[in-house]
């Protein structure tokens, strides 16, 4: 493998990782549909500056060891966030540790394989993803109250919102993966488009069916809709584990693209690849196994804004004005 990879590839990571920890968080976090608009704006607007800047991560040391920093802190917190999910969700009687070991060895093999392997799954499993997620909540789309989307908007409320787009990561994995390309990335604004209108479409659902108030009851409001969408029992009972299993998936990319990234950053700053993977995996498995799991969320969403601000805004604006100034 020459760890390139295609237009198309990038298009299926991004839309496959925003069915992800994305669709999942969202919910989470919003307190109307009006916010709702405003993350996603803001999230569409980082991902324009992303694609439109030359920024190349690995020909600047400085620029792998700032990423791969940040890389490892937001894979610890996802790797904590899907850990709970997979426990609470899936496997009640399995050991956490046993859970939080699985997720690590699969990240530490994918990082090993590189960026290539990844989007080649990620393109062989796009449809089943993408077609599976839409099937279940055109299911629930009857049961939605319009009196849900009803809700009182403050105007405080925006830049709150707008900071909350940085959570939206697609921006940063087009930052990680664009040197991968092999030509340039400005096509990928399509899938960008996709998946935002799919996070806003699913979110929508959710607040339709269970509203704002039932959001913030339950724990995960996206599980919430797969377990009380009338499914036919065309085929097989109990569909909703396909359709877990499916987000599962989508979430393990977004790990899988911070981990082999990180390690292809970490080869850049003179660490072999062997040893970087073998570092980068005990560190985050000793780290994911003694997090607080009950505060993840609210901790990744921090980082990402934190974070963010500088990953996916500043230093992005930095090379587009440089370039700027060189033409």
């Amino acid at each position: 493998m020459n760890n390139k990879i295609s237009i198309a590839q990038l298009q299926a990571l991004i839309i496959i990782a925003a069915l992800g920890f994305e669709i999942l968080i969202m919910p989470m976090v919003i307190s109307s549909t009006f916010e709702l608009c405003f993350i996603i704006i803001a999230g569409f607007l980082l991902c324009l500056l992303a694609v439109n800047s030359d920024i190349n991560i690995q020909g600047n040391k400085l620029l792998c060891f700032i990423y791969s920093v940040k890389n490892i802190l937001v894979a610890v917190l996802l790797i904590r966030i899907l850990t709970d999910v997979v426990k609470d969700v899936l496997l009640n009687d399995i050991l956490i540790y046993q859970i939080i070991f699985i997720i690590v060895l699969s990240a530490g093999y994918s990082a090993w394989k590189g960026i290539e392997a990844i989007a080649r799954i990620s393109q062989m499993l796009f449809w089943f993803v993408v077609i599976g997620t839409i099937y279940i909540y055109l299911m629930a789309v009857p049961d939605i109250d319009l009196g849900n989307f009803a809700g009182d908007f403050y105007f405080k409320n925006i830049i709150k919102s707008c900071l909350f787009g940085f959570v939206m990561n697609t921006a940063e994995i087009i930052i990680l993966i664009k040197s991968y390309l092999k030509r340039e990335s400005k096509r990928a604004i399509k899938a960008v488009i996709l998946s935002f209108l799919l996070v806003f479409a699913i979110t929508l659902v959710i607040i339709g069916k269970i509203g704002i108030n039932g959001m913030k009851r339950v724990e995960y409001p996206l599980f919430e809709i797969m377990y009380t969408a009338n499914l036919p029992n065309v085929f097989i009972k109990r569909q909703e584990g396909i359709f877990i299993a499916l987000w599962i998936i989508s979430a393990l990319v977004s790990v899988f693209i911070y981990f082999g990234t990180t390690v292809s950053f970490m080869e850049h700053m003179n660490i072999k690849k062997k040893s970087a993977t073998i570092m980068l995996m005990i560190f985050t498995f000793a780290l994911v196994l003694f997090y607080n799991g009950t505060k993840a969320v609210r901790t990744y969403c921090f980082l990402q804004i934190l974070g963010g601000i500088i990953t996916a805004f500043v230093i992005p604006l930095i090379y587009i004005f440089r370039r700027n100034k060189i033409e």
